[in-house]
Formats: C-alpha cells, structure tokens, sequence
C-alpha cells in the first residue's frame, strides 16, 4: 500500500482547524447579536389603579412599548396577553375573564384589526369566528354552539351582517336560510326557514326586514301578511 506523505495529513489539519475555528466565531458571532439585541429592551412592572399588575417591555432607547405585554389581576389571574411593536398593538392579542378563561383572540397590524378574530364559550369552545381586513370585519363569519356544532354562517361588510346566511339547529340540521341588509338582522329576499329535521316549513318574502308568509307546508301558497 502507497504511503501518504506528511504534506497531505498537514494540509487536512489546517483545512479542518480553518472549518472549526470559522464554525466557533460565528456561534459566538450569534450569542453576542442575541445578547446585544437583549440589552437594548427593559422589562416594566407597574400596578394600576385596579390593583391589577402590567408587565411589558420597552425599547431603552425610544422609550416606546416594545414585545410581550400582559395584564394580571390582583390574584395573579392573567386578563390579557398582547404584544406591542413601536407603542402599538402588532400581532396576536387574548382577552381573558375574571375567572382567567379566554373569551376572545383578536389579530392586529400596526394598531389596526387585521386578521383572524375569534371569541369563545365558557367551556373553552369556539363561539365566533371571523377576519378583519384594514380594520373592518368582511367576508365570512361562523358562529357555533357551546358543544362546536356549527350555528351559522354569515357575510359581513363594513362591520355588519350583510349578504347570505344560513342557521342550524343544534343537531345539525338547516333551520333558516336567506341574505340580510345593512345589519340588524335585516332579512331581505326570500328567506326559508325549516324545522329540526331540516324539513321546509315556510318560505318568505323580506324587504328590510319586515317580512311576509307566501308559502307554508301546511297551506300551501298563501296570500302575503305581514309578520
């Protein structure tokens, strides 16, 4: 067998000492960014008029509200969870209540609603479920009982119910479906409404909420009347 010479081991030592010493200055390279960046934020503790107990944390330099925010009552139950970028609310914030349950999960972006929302039952299941966009809750939204089953299905626009919805009884099956305007529960257009085994019973006919009978299973077509 060919003998390597002493040259080839020495130039794989140096090659391997180079992979490893570079290796060590970029750990250290890391802990110094990671402790600096540490450094330049203070934790406050402060109580309130309540009694109840604030943490948060600024940037020492600015001064301004910076990373995760809580909100404790004078028991040490947490009532809020939230998380500040440059004095505003930026991210994820959790509502609490007194009995230290979460009751709602809003999303932010520079101070404004931007994103998911959520509210819960006691029993820790969902009872409301939406999405802000630019601060104005649009688009879909879910609401359900206290065991999950799905409640309703809902548009919003501009902060308020408006266009399709669909209910259902709490064993799953249709009970209303219709579109309402502008909020309030203002049913417009037809709207059908159906009994707990999903079964049609009625059909009317809405505008701006006052609606009016023109088909029951029992009679059949009926003649309008206000209701």
């Amino acid at each position: 067998m060919r003998q390597l010479p002493d040259e080839y081991f020495a130039i794989n030592y140096l090659i391997l000492r180079y992979i490893i010493m570079t290796r060590i200055i970029c750990l250290l390279s890391l802990v110094l960014f990671f402790v600096g960046c540490k450094n330049e934020f203070q934790t406050i503790t402060e109580q309130n008029e309540f009694g109840q107990k604030i943490t948060y944390q600024i940037h020492k330099e600015t001064g301004l509200k910076q990373g995760a925010y809580t909100l404790r009552d004078s028991a040490g139950v947490l009532l809020e969870e939230a998380n500040y970028w440059q004095d505003t609310l930026h991210g994820e914030r959790k509502l609490y209540t007194a009995q230290g349950l979460l009751e709602t999960v809003e999303t932010y972006k520079s101070g404004n609603f931007e994103g998911p929302y959520q509210s819960f039952h006691s029993n820790g299941q969902v009872k409301f479920s939406a999405a802000y966009h630019d601060g104005v809750l649009m688009g879909e939204a879910k609401s359900y009982y206290e065991d999950g089953q799905l409640k309703e299905v809902v548009q919003f626009k501009e902060n308020v119910e408006n266009g399709p919805f669909v209910e259902y009884h709490p064993n799953g099956n249709l009970k209303a479906k219709g579109s309402y305007f502008s909020g309030n529960h203002s049913e417009h257009g037809p709207l059908e409404l159906f009994d707990e085994n999903g079964d049609l019973i009625k059909k009317m006919n809405c505008e701006k909420g006052v609606c009016r009978t023109s088909w029951t299973r029992t009679d059949g077509a009926v003649s309008t009347k206000k209701i």
